[in-house]
């Protein structure tokens, strides 16, 4: 199962937010510390999640990585 985190955060000298985008493949909803792990230290994960804004609902386009990357980049579901 794929999961995306995506972190914004906002600057008060840009009027554009800045967007991070993580995806890794095979990472359990409950495998970064912002998220609940109490045996995975995430500390510069965690920092950024705490910064910014956490997505907790994603569908993954596909059961492996290759259309879920696909989806990601193009916009499409197929």
């Amino acid at each position: 199962m794929s999961f995306s985190y995506c972190a914004i955060c906002f600057s008060s000298n840009n009027t554009q937010p800045n967007i991070i985008l993580i995806m890794a493949d095979d990472l359990g909803y409950d495998h970064i510390g912002a998220l609940g792990s109490i045996k995975i230290k995430t500390p510069n994960i965690d920092s950024l999640a705490n910064d910014g804004v956490k997505f907790k609902s994603y569908y993954s386009n596909g059961p492996v990585c290759s259309p879920s990357r696909a989806a990601l980049m193009t916009g499409l579901l197929e």
